[in-house]
């Protein structure tokens, strides 16, 4: 793999993620001794909104590291090419996240450093999704053959897609999904699924697959994302991991949340041994840390020389939340995928 650029958790092939994972356990165990590996090196967040978590996690990633961060933010019409060149001049690597899709893309065809998507929610992010992965593999002493069990928003949630897509891959998983809106599930779950042919099932409440699940992946469930309180109260009464639920799970269940939670994972969990989610904030920092020492270690010097890319067709998109419908100088790239036509940058396919 060229690490020169990292923006999708796909990007690594099977054996190249394992090693990545026993990486993330080396760095884990024995911090002290990768304190030295980025000294002098300066890693520049470039994040168009203001996001803490994810800031905060590069932040510490480099620091522990030995190097040090450095926030940089876009200004009002600026674009992100010339960004990206201003951050390249500040620092070694740059982290970008950008609200519309395929900006870390875009921004990885003129970065003269090596980058990482941070918040391009065209790609699977490829630390929070390691993050979650180490999570499942590290608290279960495995991946393969567990059931696994997504709870709360699950099909709005590109973390539990992505997730999905990279445990699909092992052997013996199969997967059990409780939706707070009680939707079915999408066609791009069901193909992620069947292409690796994997069994899963649809329920209407945690408390059906509580019992028989190895880890179980819970998202937020906002009261906003509702019509009413009594609509958000029938989809807490399916999803909430209360004290009678929790008497009945196997004791070697691993609870995980991205966070922030909500209502659906009460306070007092904290205080169980099955509640693995604040392990699973610290493997957010030690995924980003395995990427940097990678992306440092795998490749001599500093600069990494952009190719010229050309449009490969005549247009553009369309698409109103692709990074091109605002930055219009950047080229048009599509590829085939089977009879249609999809957009290099957000993904979308496009009708020709």
């Amino acid at each position: 793999m060229n690490y020169s650029k990292i923006l999708d958790i796909s990007d690594l092939s099977r054996e190249e993620l394992m090693e990545t994972l026993r990486l993330l356990g080396s760095i884990k165990d024995n911090t002290n001794m990768f304190t030295d590996d980025c000294r002098g090196k300066t890693l520049v967040s470039v994040f168009a909104k203001e996001n803490r978590d994810e800031q905060s996690a590069y932040a510490a990633a480099i620091a522990r590291l030995g190097g040090f961060s450095l926030p940089f933010e876009l200004k009002n019409g600026e674009s992100l090419k010339d960004g990206i060149l201003t951050a390249c001049a500040r620092g070694d690597i740059i982290a970008v996240s950008h609200p519309l899709k395929g900006a870390s893309f875009a921004a990885s065809l003129y970065s003269t450093v090596p980058i990482i998507n941070a918040g391009d929610l065209s790609f699977d992010l490829p630390c929070d999704t390691l993050k979650d992965l180490a999570s499942v593999w590290y608290t279960q002493n495995h991946i393969s053959n567990m059931k696994i069990g997504f709870c709360g928003d699950v099909f709005n949630s590109p973390k539990v897609k992505a997730l999905l897509k990279t445990l699909s891959v092992y052997n013996g998983n199969s997967f059990f999904f409780c939706d707070a809106k009680d939707g079915n599930i999408p066609t791009d779950f069901e193909l992620v699924l069947s292409e690796n042919g994997k069994q899963y099932e649809v329920v209407h409440s945690l408390e059906e697959i509580i019992e028989d699940i190895d880890v179980l992946y819970m998202t937020r469930v906002l009261k906003t994302d509702f019509s009413d309180d009594m609509e958000y109260k029938k989809a807490l009464d399916r999803c909430v991991l209360d004290a009678r639920l929790l008497l009945s799970t196997k004791p070697a269940l691993s609870i995980l949340h991205p966070f922030p939670r909500s209502e659906e994972l009460p306070v007092f969990v904290d205080f169980d041994n099955r509640a693995k989610y604040f392990e699973q904030l610290e493997y957010g920092v030690f995924s980003i840390m395995t990427f940097i020492y990678r992306m440092f270690k795998s490749r001599a010097g500093r600069i990494v020389k952009p190719h010229e890319v050309k449009s490969t067709h005549g247009f553009y998109c369309g698409n109103k939340e692709c990074i091109t419908s605002t930055e219009e100088y950047l080229p048009g790239l599509f590829f085939e995928s089977g009879d249609s036509l999809v957009c290099s940058y957000c993904k979308n396919n496009v009708e020709t």
